[in-house]
């Protein structure tokens, strides 16, 4: 029965090749699925797109293709490894018009690894891999392996052959084409903003930093506006593409949404302490110290408070500061605490006529 089936599929195939090529069905796949020739798809498709499309579409690529110039330096090692790669057909069958041919791809599994693409990110994201490719380039280049040192992975593809070439329906691959052009169109009116997440992210992550909670605090005044556009742009997207996920677009809203509510945490904090009798005095080890009294009000949990003093003349100038990391450490509504800090610049103490305790970076129940 298998061998009728065969038969009848040869003949079938035969009949739709027998007014433009020789070519069997299932050596068109192959070639196919080898090169992505133009020449070798169906009328149909070739209605979508000229050549000059389909080349500029990058539809000509295949996943094997070598991407390395000669003279690279692992261009060679890149070369063995793709000439290991084998395409046989383990099925065909008959569609209507059509015949369906199966193709099993064998390639040597290291290659899911190997960024030949982009050497350079390699290099900063996938060291231990490097490593491995930069291993077997040596043992390639000193002839000491060969194929069957490796493990092969294998995939399947599935190919429509028509009287007329393959079958690759261009018409629904434009419609993706055209749709990710328009949802990069809309992106490129937020990049400005987006461009932004890298250094959003970095403050969050440490904020616990006096300078960098107070660049994050600055942030934050742009970030209502920020916020709302990116939002609308996103809505624009999901609206054509409701599977887009969005990533750079939920990151920075995700991060831009923390920021926004450290800020709104911070006023609540700020706000809800009280400071009270802060002043310049001599230490019973001999040394000048700021002392003073605060209360808090607020219904936020304190986890701790960063601080600087501000120290002023008889002019009332600022002459000096002098910070106070983890100056406040789990504080609750209605704690009142007395403190005492050693002055470190014992001739700018001598010289303040007032000083005030301001905080700069302040966590909470964030």
């Amino acid at each position: 029965m298998k061998n009728l089936k065969l038969l009848f599929v040869t003949i079938f195939s035969l009949y739709l090749l027998s007014g433009c090529t020789k070519e069997t069905p299932e050596n068109i796949a192959i070639n196919f699925a080898k090169s992505k020739s133009y020449d070798l798809i169906s009328l149909e498709d070739k209605s979508i797109f000229s050549k000059a499309e389909y080349d500029k579409n990058n539809l000509g690529r295949t996943e094997f293709d070598i991407l390395l110039q000669p003279g690279s330096e692992y261009f060679l090692v890149e070369k063995y490894l793709k000439e290991m790669v084998t395409y046989r057909v383990t099925d065909s069958e008959k569609l209507d018009d059509k015949i369906k041919v199966t193709i099993e791809i064998s390639y040597p599994e290291v290659l899911d690894s190997f960024w030949f693409w982009d050497i350079e990110l390699m290099r900063k994201l996938q060291k231990d891999e490097l490593k491995e490719l930069q291993n077997i380039a040596a043992l390639h280049e000193k002839k000491l392996i060969k194929k069957s040192d490796f493990h092969f992975k294998e995939k399947e593809i599935q190919l429509e052959i028509t009287k007329s070439g393959v079958y690759i329906n261009l018409k629904a691959i434009k419609e993706k084409i055209d749709l990710q052009a328009r949802v990069s169109e809309l992106s490129s009116t937020i990049e400005e903003i987006l461009s932004q997440n890298s250094n959003l992210s970095s403050l969050l992550l440490r904020r616990d930093e006096n300078n960098k909670f107070d660049k994050l605090m600055k942030e934050t005044d742009l970030l209502p506006g920020n916020i709302e556009r990116v939002e609308k742009v996103k809505n624009e997207i999901l609206a054509i593409d409701p599977d887009n996920e969005l990533y750079r677009i939920n990151s920075y809203l995700s991060n831009a949404k923390e920021a926004i509510e450290v800020k709104n945490s911070f006023d609540a904090l700020y706000n809800g302490l009280i400071f009270s009798n802060v002043k310049v005095q001599m230490s019973t080890r001999g040394s000048l110290a700021v002392f003073g009294d605060y209360k808090y009000t607020s219904n936020y949990k304190i986890k701790y408070l960063n601080a600087v003093i501000q120290f002023f003349d008889d002019n009332d100038d600022l002459i000096g500061k002098q910070n106070l990391d983890f100056f406040i450490n789990d504080l609750y509504r209605g704690k009142v605490e007395s403190f005492g800090r050693k002055i470190d610049d014992q001739h700018l103490a001598r010289q303040a006529t007032r000083v005030k305790i301001v905080p700069t970076a302040v966590f909470g129940r964030v």
